[in-house]
Formats: structure tokens, sequence, C-alpha cells
């Protein structure tokens, strides 16, 4: 797990939210999006950004449909 944080924050400056949105997506898997801000308490904005960015760097992924879907940390 801190190996994924080390390789997504060589220059990033949110490290303790991202360290929070991948234990919370390690911990559950089927997580959405809306309860990773409430659990995080994240802005929409900022989990959308960090999500984005993971998926990016191809860390994180969102496999299955809208209604029955699971992220998959794939490093």
């Amino acid at each position: 797990m801190y190996k994924l944080i080390e390789m997504y924050i060589d220059n990033n400056k949110y490290i303790e939210e991202v360290k929070k949105i991948l234990l919370k997506a390690l911990e559950n898997e089927n997580i959405t999006k809306k309860e990773l801000i409430y659990k995080t308490k994240l802005s929409k904005s900022s989990v959308d950004r960090i999500i984005a960015s993971l998926k990016e760097k191809n860390i994180i992924k969102r496999i299955g449909t809208n209604k029955n879907s699971h992220w998959k940390i794939i490093k």
C-alpha cells in the first residue's frame, strides 16, 4: 500500500488525501464516490481530481457497470 502511495506522490502535495482514498477503496472495493466524499471528508472536486489522477497513472480502476462495479487497485 505505501509503495502505491510513494509511486503516486513523487511531487504530489496531497499525500494524506490520497492515502484516505486508497485506504477506503482497499477496505471496501464497492465504495462509491459519494461514500468516499462522506467518509474521507474531502470535497467532491478533490475526490474527483485524485481519482482521475490515480486512474491516469494506472494505480486504480473502476470495474463493471455504474450500478454493479468495484474499485481495483492495479499496482
